[in-house]
Order: structure tokens, then sequence, then C-alpha cells
């Protein structure tokens, strides 16, 4: 079904020049690499594609004299968006500097990504460069470029490494009774076991085990969820509901907020520990 998606979209966008959008093409080629990976192995050819992607603006970028003067920016974020953080900090420096910034530091960015996604061993810190990379661009300019930032985001899930245990959840007798079926409707996934008997005096409400680790409460509901389909399409939908009951402003400000909550910051007490298992 990937293979024929991801084809459908290529050759009718390559078969209408009016047609052609690089944030669709992309999705076309995300569908059709993604149908060609087999299901365990690594996506390395998602890998490349994303690092051709980056690789790609930034050499567009570099041989363009008016990227390296910060022209291009300028004109994009006073004439065309009429930007006004960007006219506010440009107008407490020197003409074009804070453009140059902008411009040399896009550049270097995207090459940077470009890079480090080619080292199986730097994909955390080029996962987190995308992320702040693109929050920083959207909080900025409040755009898209068509969906653009959808594609970026969706994609990064390639790079979420799946357990290979079956995870056991473990929900706290003193949580509401309703709550209880409700995280396993929402959390239905084969690879995880639910057990409700915990006694009453567990300082936690919630416990997941996972091969050699345990987490707890804000840990284990974090785990759940990035390892949960229905979060995803969750989030799909909540995006597309404040798009169009918000505005740009107070849109930007959840999403940040739902971004903050996976950053790896723990509060109170640890919210995983692992466990020694003995060899016999």
């Amino acid at each position: 079904m990937s293979i024929i998606l991801g084809s459908t979209l290529i050759v009718m966008l390559m078969a209408s020049k009016p047609m052609f959008r690089n944030h669709l093409f992309i999705c076309g080629c995300a569908f059709l690499l993604a149908g060609l990976t087999q299901k365990k192995e690594l996506p390395w050819l998602l890998y490349l594609q994303l690092s051709l992607v980056y690789f790609g603006a930034a050499t567009n970028k570099i041989f363009e004299p008016d990227w390296w003067s910060g022209q291009f920016m300028h004109n994009w974020l006073v004439n065309s968006q009429e930007n006004q953080f960007y006219l506010s900090v440009s107008a407490l420096m020197p003409e074009m500097l804070f453009a140059k910034i902008l411009s040399w530091s896009s550049m270097l960015i995207e090459f940077s990504i470009a890079i480090l996604l080619l080292f199986r061993k730097k994909h955390l810190l080029a996962v987190w460069m995308i992320i702040l990379f693109h929050a920083v661009l959207y909080t900025m300019t409040l755009f898209r470029f068509g969906h653009f930032f959808e594609d970026i985001v969706i994609i990064l899930l390639i790079f979420l490494i799946w357990p290979k245990f079956k995870s056991e959840v473990y929900i706290n007798r003193n949580v509401r009774p309703f709550f209880r079926p409700l995280v396993g409707l929402y959390f239905l996934n084969s690879d995880i076991e639910y057990e409700q008997n915990q006694v009453n005096t567990d300082p936690y409400w919630l416990k997941v085990k996972s091969g050699n680790r345990v987490l707890f409460d804000r840990g284990a509901l974090i785990f759940l969820l990035k390892f949960t389909p229905n979060f995803y399409l969750s989030l799909f939908l909540f995006d597309q509901l404040i798009r169009f009951v918000f505005n740009g402003t107070i849109m930007h400000g959840i999403q940040i907020s739902l971004m903050l909550i996976f950053l790896p910051i723990n509060f109170g007490h640890k919210n995983t520990k692992k466990i020694v298992l003995d060899a016999s």
C-alpha cells in the first residue's frame, strides 16, 4: 500500500509542473521508501532521504548570493511576511545583520543535520536539532511551508526504537475505576499486557516493566504514549482542530507546550530504574 501511495504521488507531481510541491514530493518519497523497507531492518532508505532533504536545502541556499548577503531572508520576512518579530529585532542591529545571522545559521544547521543523519550514533542529536530548528523557525514565522512541518515531524518516528520485549503495565487500585478501562482502550497494543492487581499502598499510580527497565508515573506514561499509534493519531487530529479554532499565536503556544512534556526532565522521584537480572 505504501509503494502504491508513494508511486502515485510521485508520478502525479512529476507529470504536472504547476502541481509540483516539495512538501508533497517528500511525502511520496517517504511512502515509497517505507514500502521498500523490511520490517525487521533499520529504515536506512528513510534515513538517507531525510539527510538528502536537509543537504538539498543547504546546497540550494549556499549557491545563492542573496542568501550570503541576507537579502533573501530580509525580503521574505519584511515584504512577503511583514514579520513583526524580525522587524523589531533587526531595528536594534546594524542593517542586514540579523538577516545574515538567520541566513547563515539556517545553512549551517541544515548542513549539520544532513551529516549527522548519516551516523546512527548521532541520530538523537540530529532529531533534537531538527525539532528545535523547526520549532524556532515556526515560532518566529508562524509559517509551515505547506505541510512540510507535519511531514518532518511524522518522518521523525523512524528514529523511535520499538521495545524488543512485551511491556507489562500495572495500574494502582487507587486510580479511579473508570480510568483503568480507558487506559486499556487507548493504549491498545499487542505488545502490552495489563495487570491491575497492585496493592493500595504502592507510592505510584502507574508502573511499566519493559525488558530490564521499570518506569513509574510520568516516565511510564511517556513510555506508553511513545509506543501507542493512537497517541499520534490524536496529536494529528488535535493539531487540525486548534488550527481552525485558535489564531496562530495561541495555536503555537499549545503545540510548544505539548512538546515540552517529552523533554528528558525528572520531576520529584526518579521515573525509571534498571533491574539487575540474575545471570542464572
